[in-house]
């Protein structure tokens, strides 16, 4: 939890008031480095209110005394609210029925496919197509009038 990292954070500066080098180099990732500008340093530079190092930037920062990385640290970042579900979905729509040309055509393939079961499934599309576009409108009939409902 964030609350958890911030301590962290407050922990480690606590730390670094205690020690007695003048000058110490700090390597860390940018989450860590931000909530510290950010809770320890922003109050005297308000350019670490949400300062987010770039890779590899070095930053010098100058502490007048321990207490200044004493102070209080800002408050807890409220927790982020969680997200709103989205709306529901309106249920989708049942599918139309198939036209009597589907249903007949559908009728059609299936015929071929028993008078030539060799043939894959694309084939028997192929030559169902080609019969169906040569057909007269009374053939057609007969396969949208014959093929099931």
């Amino acid at each position: 939890p964030r609350s958890d990292f911030e301590k962290r954070v407050d922990s480690f500066a606590a730390w670094l008031s205690e020690r007695p080098e003048s000058s110490i180099a700090v390597f860390a990732h940018a989450d860590f480095f931000n909530c510290l500008l950010e809770r320890h340093f922003a109050k005297r530079d308000a350019r670490y209110c949400d300062y987010w190092m770039k890779n590899c930037e070095l930053v010098e920062l100058e502490v007048g005394s321990p207490q200044d990385l004493l102070e209080p640290p800002l408050p807890p970042k409220p927790a982020a609210e969680p997200e709103q579900a989205p709306p529901p979905q309106e249920p989708p729509k049942p599918a139309a029925p198939p036209s009597a040309a589907a249903l007949g055509l559908k009728a059609l393939k299936e015929e071929i496919a028993q008078l030539q079961p060799n043939l894959k499934p694309g084939e028997v599309m192929k030559l169902a197509a080609q019969r169906w576009k040569q057909m007269d409108a009374a053939e057609k009939n007969r396969y949208m009038s014959d093929a099931p409902k």
